[in-house]
């Protein structure tokens, strides 16, 4: 396995591993080299099909990808690093205050779900709400089309 700048140090696997992988078993690819080959999709924004020869077969890995995603393994591993990040500093693990801003983006044309013109910025597109707690860590982000007003896209689903 080739040393990418995106493969998880020691450490950090220390902190997932039992999220990802509660009961240790024998598996042809570590679940640690399919976090490192997502991590890599991720970052480096290539296609799941060009992911390096070095790395588990890309079909692997997407399985992986989605039976995460679907079972809320990746909330439970940001929940996780949110709440260590917060203690190391120094606060509760739970913040009590979120700050909320807003952003418009444009999308392609042949986008044709979640899409609309926000008005005072001029964008066709999408806008993102992003709350992040005092740290500036993120609580919560919710996207939909670009004419929902603020008042009406900030309101928790």
């Amino acid at each position: 396995m080739s040393n990418y700048s995106t493969n998880l140090t020691e450490k950090q696997w220390q902190v997932i591993k039992n999220i990802v992988e509660p009961q240790e078993r024998s598996r042809k690819y570590f679940l640690r080299d399919i976090l490192n080959a997502i991590f890599y999709v991720n970052k480096s924004g290539c296609q799941w099909r060009m992911l390096p020869s070095d790395f588990a077969p890309w079909q692997t890995v997407y399985y992986y990808f989605r039976k995460w995603k679907l079972e809320g393994v990746w909330e439970e591993i940001w929940s996780v690093i949110h709440s260590k990040a917060r203690k190391s500093m120094g606060k509760n693990e739970s913040p009590s205050l979120g700050i909320i801003d807003s952003r418009s983006v444009k999308t392609s044309h042949h986008v044709d779900t979640d899409r609309g013109i926000d008005g005072n910025k001029k964008i066709k597109g999408r806008k993102e709400h992003i709350v992040v707690d005092t740290l500036g860590l993120p609580m919560a982000i919710k996207v939909h089309e670009a004419n929902i007003h603020d008042s009406k896209g900030a309101v928790p689903t």
